[in-house]
Protein backbone atom coordinates (compact mmCIF):
# COMPACT_ATOMS: atom_id res chain seq x y z
CA UNK A 1 0.00 0.00 0.00
CA UNK A 2 1.32 3.55 -0.76
CA UNK A 3 3.25 5.57 2.15
CA UNK A 4 1.46 9.02 0.53
CA UNK A 5 -1.73 9.96 -0.93
CA UNK A 6 -1.95 10.62 -4.96
CA UNK A 7 -3.52 13.79 -5.88
CA UNK A 8 -5.69 13.57 -9.03
CA UNK A 9 -6.27 17.11 -10.60
CA UNK A 10 -8.70 18.43 -12.80
CA UNK A 11 -7.52 21.60 -14.54
CA UNK A 12 -10.28 24.37 -14.86
CA UNK A 13 -9.45 27.16 -17.05
CA UNK A 14 -11.41 29.70 -19.45
CA UNK A 15 -14.20 27.89 -21.44
CA UNK A 16 -13.45 24.48 -20.50
CA UNK A 17 -16.44 22.30 -20.09
CA UNK A 18 -18.63 22.55 -17.09
CA UNK A 19 -20.67 18.97 -16.95
CA UNK A 20 -17.54 17.28 -17.66
CA UNK A 21 -15.51 18.64 -14.76
CA UNK A 22 -18.39 18.62 -12.69
CA UNK A 23 -18.98 14.42 -13.37
CA UNK A 24 -15.21 14.01 -13.18
CA UNK A 25 -14.96 15.72 -9.58
CA UNK A 26 -17.75 14.20 -8.15
CA UNK A 27 -17.67 10.84 -9.66
CA UNK A 28 -13.56 10.40 -8.87
CA UNK A 29 -14.33 11.98 -5.09
CA UNK A 30 -17.38 9.59 -4.64
CA UNK A 31 -14.61 6.66 -6.03
CA UNK A 32 -12.81 7.68 -2.86
CA UNK A 33 -10.11 9.37 -4.63
CA UNK A 34 -8.19 12.90 -3.49
CA UNK A 35 -9.64 14.77 -6.48
CA UNK A 36 -8.36 18.86 -6.48
CA UNK A 37 -9.66 21.41 -9.21
CA UNK A 38 -6.97 23.58 -10.01
CA UNK A 39 -7.68 26.88 -11.57
CA UNK A 40 -5.42 28.11 -14.07
CA UNK A 41 -6.67 31.84 -13.98
CA UNK A 42 -8.21 34.02 -11.05
CA UNK A 43 -11.39 33.29 -10.18
CA UNK A 44 -14.42 33.35 -10.82
CA UNK A 45 -13.43 30.75 -14.11
CA UNK A 46 -16.08 30.74 -16.87
CA UNK A 47 -16.73 27.53 -18.27
CA UNK A 48 -17.52 27.31 -22.18
CA UNK A 49 -21.71 27.42 -21.00
CA UNK A 50 -20.70 30.47 -18.68
CA UNK A 51 -20.73 28.72 -15.57
CA UNK A 52 -18.42 29.60 -13.22
CA UNK A 53 -16.56 27.57 -10.87
CA UNK A 54 -13.99 27.87 -8.38
CA UNK A 55 -11.03 25.94 -7.89
CA UNK A 56 -9.61 23.82 -4.32
CA UNK A 57 -6.71 25.53 -5.26
CA UNK A 58 -4.70 27.84 -7.42
CA UNK A 59 -2.15 26.44 -9.93
CA UNK A 60 0.85 27.80 -7.91
CA UNK A 61 -0.32 25.95 -5.20
CA UNK A 62 -0.67 22.93 -6.41
CA UNK A 63 3.12 23.19 -8.10
CA UNK A 64 3.88 22.28 -4.90
CA UNK A 65 1.48 18.84 -5.04
CA UNK A 66 2.26 18.02 -8.56
CA UNK A 67 5.00 14.94 -7.68
CA UNK A 68 1.93 13.36 -5.65
CA UNK A 69 0.16 13.51 -9.40
CA UNK A 70 -1.98 10.30 -10.09
CA UNK A 71 -3.37 11.83 -13.04
CA UNK A 72 -4.31 15.15 -14.40
CA UNK A 73 -7.66 15.98 -16.02
CA UNK A 74 -8.05 18.81 -18.08
CA UNK A 75 -12.16 18.65 -19.33
CA UNK A 76 -12.00 20.41 -22.78
CA UNK A 77 -10.50 19.94 -26.02
CA UNK A 78 -7.02 21.22 -27.19
CA UNK A 79 -8.36 24.20 -28.81
CA UNK A 80 -9.20 25.56 -25.00
CA UNK A 81 -5.86 24.28 -23.57
CA UNK A 82 -3.91 26.23 -26.94
CA UNK A 83 -3.92 29.34 -24.69
CA UNK A 84 -2.26 28.10 -21.58
CA UNK A 85 0.34 25.76 -23.52
CA UNK A 86 3.00 28.90 -23.14
CA UNK A 87 2.76 29.53 -19.50
CA UNK A 88 5.63 28.13 -18.09
CA UNK A 89 4.18 27.13 -14.62
CA UNK A 90 1.97 24.55 -16.05
CA UNK A 91 4.62 23.08 -18.43
CA UNK A 92 6.65 22.41 -15.10
CA UNK A 93 3.29 20.80 -13.16
CA UNK A 94 2.98 18.51 -16.07
CA UNK A 95 6.46 17.88 -15.87
CA UNK A 96 6.29 16.95 -12.41
CA UNK A 97 3.35 15.04 -12.58
CA UNK A 98 4.78 12.89 -15.57
CA UNK A 99 7.40 12.22 -13.78
CA UNK A 100 5.39 10.24 -11.35
CA UNK A 101 3.46 8.20 -13.91
CA UNK A 102 0.66 10.39 -13.88
CA UNK A 103 -1.79 10.03 -16.36
CA UNK A 104 -3.06 12.78 -18.50
CA UNK A 105 -6.66 13.17 -19.66
CA UNK A 106 -7.79 15.31 -22.33
CA UNK A 107 -11.02 15.24 -24.59
CA UNK A 108 -9.84 13.47 -27.79
CA UNK A 109 -11.23 13.86 -31.85
CA UNK A 110 -10.00 15.62 -34.66
CA UNK A 111 -6.54 14.83 -34.13
CA UNK A 112 -6.40 16.03 -30.68
CA UNK A 113 -4.26 13.37 -29.42
CA UNK A 114 -1.51 14.04 -31.74
CA UNK A 115 -2.11 17.79 -30.37
CA UNK A 116 -2.24 17.21 -27.03
CA UNK A 117 1.02 15.69 -27.39
CA UNK A 118 2.53 18.51 -29.09
CA UNK A 119 0.90 21.17 -26.18
CA UNK A 120 2.53 18.77 -23.62
CA UNK A 121 4.91 16.52 -24.69
CA UNK A 122 6.04 15.26 -20.91
CA UNK A 123 2.85 13.64 -20.47
CA UNK A 124 3.53 10.08 -21.71
CA UNK A 125 0.31 7.93 -20.23
CA UNK A 126 -2.24 9.86 -22.48
CA UNK A 127 -6.27 8.96 -22.26
CA UNK A 128 -8.99 10.24 -24.38
CA UNK A 129 -12.56 10.78 -24.23
CA UNK A 130 -14.67 11.94 -26.73
CA UNK A 131 -17.55 14.42 -27.23
CA UNK A 132 -20.16 11.88 -27.70
CA UNK A 133 -18.73 9.19 -24.91
CA UNK A 134 -20.96 8.82 -21.80
CA UNK A 135 -18.81 10.83 -19.29
CA UNK A 136 -20.66 8.83 -16.49
CA UNK A 137 -19.40 5.46 -17.74
CA UNK A 138 -15.71 6.67 -18.65
CA UNK A 139 -15.04 8.12 -15.08
CA UNK A 140 -16.21 4.43 -13.28
CA UNK A 141 -13.23 3.34 -16.05
CA UNK A 142 -11.19 6.18 -15.23
CA UNK A 143 -11.33 5.71 -11.85
CA UNK A 144 -10.21 2.22 -11.99
CA UNK A 145 -7.40 3.16 -13.93
CA UNK A 146 -6.76 5.91 -11.63
CA UNK A 147 -6.39 2.96 -8.63
CA UNK A 148 -4.63 0.73 -10.67
CA UNK A 149 -6.99 -0.88 -12.30
CA UNK A 150 -7.16 -1.59 -16.12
Amino acid sequence: MPTRKEYIFVLWGSRFEEAAAALFVTGLRQAGLLVKVVGLTPPPIRGANGLALYPDMMLGEALLLAAQAGGVIIPAGVEHIKPFQNDPRLKYFLYRASANQARLVVRGGNGADEAALELFPAIDNLVMYTAQEDLGAFTARLSGMLQGGF
